[in-house]
């Protein structure tokens, strides 16, 4: 199916299920797999329910540390959450503070914020090899982006072919 330009996938469907119960949900997969577009599609999907959306596109999000101070429902999207790898030094106390933001909009009672965080597996990978994560590494919140059935995958080739992506 396609929504706005956006095929939607089974991961997409995933995430947009996983945001019924879940306050925090974590996109990862590699460069190019469709993690901006299904950021894009949940927000196309959260429309019209009364969450204000805020996109969060710096590697170290500042909107998403001050998520406490939020008046109304928001969701929030953060894309690329720590850049790509080699672009951006972290000190543990940056992964570690935004871990612990991250868990902790999970466990608020109030369920006021949601966030949707995309984040490139290899820059996982590398800062999962210096640093202790628990939140980050949990499969109940992550949605492996690069997994797509044949019947999507060729469904995204006709459509980069439609737009002249490919030959």
């Amino acid at each position: 199916m396609v929504e706005n330009g956006i095929i939607i996938t089974d991961n997409i469907t995933s995430a947009i299920r996983s945001l019924q119960t879940r306050k925090v949900v974590i996109l990862r997969g590699a460069i190019g797999c469709g993690k901006t577009y299904a950021l894009e599609a949940i927000q196309n999907h959260y429309k019209g329910e009364g969450l204000k959306a805020v996109w969060d596109e710096e590697s170290e999000p500042k909107t998403l540390k001050n998520w406490k101070s939020f008046p109304e429902k928001t969701i929030v999207f953060c894309d690329n959450l720590f850049g790509r790898y080699g672009c951006h030094t972290f000190s543990k106390q940056d992964i570690l503070s935004i871990e612990n933001c991250l868990e902790s909009i999970e466990n608020e009672s109030t369920g006021n914020t949601k966030v949707v965080v995309g984040i490139h597996q290899h820059v996982f990978e590398e800062i999962k090899k210096t640093y202790k994560l628990n939140f980050l590494q949990d499969k109940n919140a992550t949605i492996d982006m690069d997994k797509l059935s044949r019947a999507e995958k060729l469904l995204i080739f006709k459509m980069q072919k439609k737009e002249g992506h490919c030959k």
